[in-house]
């Protein structure tokens, strides 16, 4: 002899679900736009700055589904960066050097070698990504704690 259990849910009940499943896509969006703004501006305070360029190409990209935000530097120098300890770069930015050498009595030629022996020194590397990533970890229950509370605010209004 079987046992049949059977539930039924109020109209009203189901209009609240409703209410709630069309709502929750805007909430959880809402909350991945503000912690993917944090993690950005993070990112551009952690990044090492010449030129300014790469804390500036720090961008929020969209990921594969709504529900996915990618950011990341978009300058194709970043991973070494991140990565590459004392490894010889390009020639920094003269105008700057120049600059400086002309203040404080030194000429444009003195500015050239030593805009090289920068660029042959390399520079230590900044895993400003890293750095970032792991600062997230920490913010996430900050970020999303607030998803379920919503949902019940939509539910009760729904």
């Amino acid at each position: 002899m079987p046992v049949i259990i059977t539930h039924t849910i109020e109209e009203k009940a189901t209009k609240k679900l409703g209410n709630v499943m069309s709502n929750l896509p805007y909430i959880v969006e809402t909350a991945l736009d503000q912690a993917a703004g944090e993690i950005q501006g993070r990112m551009r305070d952690e990044a090492p700055q010449a030129t300014g360029a790469l804390k500036s190409s720090i961008s929020v990209v969209p990921g594969m589904n709504m529900f996915e935000r990618i950011i990341k530097p978009m300058v194709d120098y970043a991973f070494y960066k991140e990565t590459r300890d004392f490894v010889p770069q390009r020639m920094p930015p003269m105008e700057r050097i120049i600059q400086w050498a002309n203040a404080v009595g030194y000429n444009n030629k003195f500015a050239f070698v030593l805009a090289s022996r920068i660029r042959d020194a390399g520079y230590p590397s900044r895993p400003f990504v890293r750095l970032t990533y792991e600062w997230a970890r920490g913010q996430m229950q900050k970020w999303f704690s607030s998803i379920p509370l919503k949902a019940k605010i939509s539910y009760e209004a729904g």
